[in-house]
């Protein structure tokens, strides 16, 4: 197999998401005279600090079938913690997700993917860290699949050369937060990636459980 190397333009499916989130908080999130989006709630004085995430991972792709390993982690931004990068946040009560996986997809290729995710929670996390809160996110990636080259095996056969697919991909992610104690962090969530470039479908589920600590703020 040749080498693949993708450069294109941001494909349909990342300017949909884009256009989506603006039209989101333009709807909710008035423009104040100024022009800066601030938030129009009074925020704590002191953002929460962050939480460093990691864990397993499995998952199913839809372009090869059967469960793979991997691993994941992130930085979580609470609404209070993700107001300081992008202030309405902590008026939808969303917080901001940096995150990235690795993970097999079949026999000698995979995954690697790297994003934001805009996490919306099902119940008040601006001045409070409840025991559990569920949530659902949406997000945007850039991931790539590799492909390792192999020798001929005779004269008859032919050699292939190590390629990759690299792509924008849509995520979509469902799960819980449980707080142990105040300096513990674990999630569980499930997360469908869409990802479809060069008539490969690669898109599929996954499984994630991370646990994490805060990290100075």
């Amino acid at each position: 197999m040749k080498s693949i190397r993708v450069k294109r333009r941001t494909p349909g499916l990342a300017a949909a998401c884009l256009a989506a989130a603006c039209l989101m908080l333009a709807g909710v999130v008035p423009a104040p005279a100024g022009g800066v989006l601030r938030s129009s709630l009074d925020r704590p004085d002191a953002a929460p600090a962050p939480f460093l995430t990691l864990g397993p991972s499995v998952g199913d792709t839809r372009g090869e079938g059967g469960l793979r390993p991997g691993v994941s982690g992130g930085l979580v931004l609470s609404p209070a913690a993700g107001a300081e990068i992008f202030p309405p946040l902590y008026d939808l009560d969303c917080g901001l997700i940096l995150h990235g996986e690795y993970r097999s997809v079949a026999r000698g290729r995979d995954l690697v993917a790297a994003g934001l995710v805009a996490r919306r929670y099902f119940g008040n996390l601006r001045r409070e860290a409840p025991a559990r809160v569920a949530f659902v996110g949406l997000g945007l990636d850039v991931a790539q699949i590799s492909y390792p080259g192999t020798a001929a095996a005779d004269s008859a056969a032919t050699a292939t050369d190590a390629g990759e697919l690299r792509n924008y991909s849509g995520v979509l992610e469902a799960g819980w937060e449980l707080r142990p104690s105040p300096r513990t962090l674990v999630v569980a969530l499930v997360r469908w990636r869409r990802f479809v470039d060069m008539g490969f479908d690669y898109s599929g589920w996954t499984f994630h459980l991370q646990a994490g600590i805060p990290v100075p703020w």
